[in-house]
């Protein structure tokens, strides 16, 4: 019994100071426009500023013949045109060919072996890395190759295949 009595006291000993806190004396309310309501969240902050410039670049030449797809390179090219040590971040990159989402270009590039410097890329360094076919335009015709990181288009490269 002496234990239940216990326990009973314990819980309204919570409840009471759970009343307690969350009341507020009538003195101590704002009158003032807008007290009580909420704010509105703010939006979360811009992505950071980044020193890396993208580029895509074609070889031989963004104009190539039919004969000349095998041989066909499309190069991911970043460049810190920063003061200090910057990784490219290139995992949050995403692929496009004429407007289209790449899924093919996004493993192509984002699966395999890379080199230090693309996590650590040291001021005014440039790092870069090709994938190499026919598969990259495969027939007649021009393909627009797009990189876009948060949304935002970072890199472009046209290439006509005659």
């Amino acid at each position: 019994m002496n234990a239940a009595r216990t326990g009973r006291r314990w819980l309204c000993s919570i409840s009471f100071a759970a009343v307690a806190v969350g009341s507020t004396p009538i003195a101590a309310q704002s009158s003032a426009p807008g007290a009580g309501v909420r704010a509105t969240p703010r939006p979360p902050p811009p992505p950071r500023a980044t020193t890396i410039a993208w580029s895509l670049e074609a070889t031989p030449g963004p104009t190539i013949t039919m004969a000349q797809r095998s041989s066909f390179r499309l190069w991911l090219v970043a460049r810190n045109a920063g003061p200090a040590v910057a990784d490219t971040q290139r995992d949050s990159l995403e692929w496009f060919v004429n407007g289209q989402p790449s899924l093919q270009l996004s493993m192509a590039f984002g699966n395999g072996g890379r080199t230090r410097q693309w996590e650590a890329l040291a001021p005014r360094g440039t790092v870069r890395e090709a994938r190499e076919g026919a598969w990259l335009v495969p027939s007649a015709g021009t393909f627009v190759f797009t990189i876009r990181m948060n949304g935002r288009e970072v890199a472009r490269q046209v290439v006509t295949v005659r």
